[in-house]
């Protein structure tokens, strides 16, 4: 089960850090100050992070999970193939009924595989759709909804997107 409010319980590193354990405790100490659960941690492969794991497992941490993060020219490329029976809806604060419960369904089913956490998601959902820095996506194909994510935009004038997924029977379809 979720242990935080949305799912954001994460700390990361933009460097190899010189004293890891303390560039950890900082880490941990924010979460603290603001009340939230303990971070998942996400550390780079290759050898440059080797100490910066280390430390992590002997505080306790194991690794649960890989992340691929892909980042975006500033111009998309041309000539890059669409699929037009492809919508993509704003899933906004009304969305509660239909929207909102295929956002949840096709989330599930992208990362778990299975729909056990539904009601715990779909609270956390009804939450994420009221925040002004969120944008929900939901895409189908005809009336199945196939695809969702999540953007959060920050103050800066930066965009995180995450929660990208596709329901397994329409993966690899462009």
């Amino acid at each position: 089960a979720f242990k935080d409010e949305y799912f954001y319980n994460r700390g990361g590193f933009l460097g190899v850090e010189k004293v890891p354990e303390d560039a950890i405790e900082a880490v941990e100490a924010e979460f603290a100050k603001r009340k939230r659960p303990v971070p998942s941690m996400f550390v780079e492969d290759g050898r440059p992070w080797d100490r910066l794991r280390a430390c992590l497992i002997s505080r306790g941490y194991s690794m649960g999970d890989k992340m691929l993060v892909m980042e975006s020219q500033l111009q998309a490329k041309k000539g890059s193939p669409s699929n037009p029976a492809v919508g993509v809806a704003l899933v906004g604060s009304g969305s509660r009924g239909r929207d909102l419960q295929d956002w949840t369904r096709t989330y599930l089913q992208a990362f778990y595989g299975d729909q056990r956490l539904n009601d715990k998601v779909s609270r956390i959902m009804r939450k994420v759709v009221k925040e002004k820095k969120a944008s929900v996506l939901l895409a189908r194909i005809e009336q199945a909804a196939v695809g969702c994510a999540v953007v959060y935009r920050t103050a800066g004038g930066v965009a995180g997107a995450y929660c990208i997924g596709t329901a397994p029977p329409f993966r690899g379809r462009g």
